[in-house]
């Protein structure tokens, strides 16, 4: 949230929007709420970019390996 210039105060104005329709929300009134949908729009991307790959390196087959000190 910090990277998109979010106050950490809408992270749960966040959390449920990573599982909304984004066309039920992701549209600018205009009217210069704060924060605006596209900024959360931009947060709610971000966030699941993130949330994908963590899911995809946990799932990999090196994934048990990751956490193991090299020799």
């Amino acid at each position: 949230m910090q990277e998109s210039f979010l106050d950490e105060a809408f992270r749960e104005t966040v959390r449920p929007l990573l599982a909304r329709k984004d066309r039920l929300w992701r549209n600018c009134c205009g009217n210069d709420c704060d924060p605006c949908a596209t900024t959360l729009a931009r947060v709610v991307d971000r966030t699941r970019e993130l949330m994908e790959a963590s899911a995809e390196r946990a799932t990999s087959p090196n994934a048990e390996n990751l956490s193991e000190p090299a020799d």
